[in-house]
This record gives C-alpha cells, structure tokens and sequence, in this order.
C-alpha cells in the first residue's frame, strides 16, 4: 500500500524593492594599508568616483600613485580624465580579472566578516 501525502499549497511573496543601495569605494596602499574609502548610499557614479578619486589624490599629497581599476563603466567616464598626470597614473585589468586587483582581498575579508 502505498502512501499519499496531502500538500497545502503556498504562496510565496516575492519583495520587489531590494532597499537602499549602498557601494564601498577604496584604495590601499603595499605600504600603508587602506588609504582612503568613501561610503556611497546609491549605485557608483561617475560624480562619485571623481569625488573618491579627488580625495584620494589630495591624500596621497604628490607621490606617484598607480591606480588599479576594474572595468566598470565609471573608471573609463572622460569626467574624471582631467584628473590623471604624471604623478596619478591608472592601470586597468584584464576583463574578468577581479583576483588580479589587490584590493579585491580587502573585500572579500571584510564581507565574511560583516556576514
């Protein structure tokens, strides 16, 4: 004899609104550690990648800084070319490369700790 089991049927209630975005933008150095983040509470934009990269060329006050970028759109945005000269070079990686950019530690670290 075999058995039948009775399943109520479910609804299940998908919510559309995700909440506040929220992106981590940051720079370390080999020498010194995290240099300079800012917390954004929207989505990366080229306004706020100019105003990290503004701040982060005022920190660094004059040394040779190399930037290595991902290729998100905002890093190629002709907005912040202005902000690139002899001392504040940027360097971008391979599509698909994210293990190549130091930085990217950095984040894996602190998402396992903050989960």
């Amino acid at each position: 004899m075999s058995k039948c089991w009775l399943v109520p049927q479910m609804t299940l209630k998908l919510v559309k609104n995700r909440g506040p975005s929220m992106s981590v933008i940051g720079g370390i150095s080999s020498q010194r550690g995290l240099v300079h983040y800012d917390i954004i509470t929207e989505s990366n934009n080229a306004e706020n990648f100019e105003h990290f990269l503004i701040n982060l060329k005022k920190k660094c006050d004059g040394n040779k800084v190399l930037l290595v970028l991902d290729n998100l759109r905002v890093h190629y945005s002709k907005k912040i070319q202005y902000l690139f000269d002899e001392k504040f070079h940027q360097m971008f990686l391979p599509s698909y490369s994210s293990k190549l950019n130091p930085i990217e530690l950095l984040w894996g670290y602190l998402k396992k700790k903050w989960a």
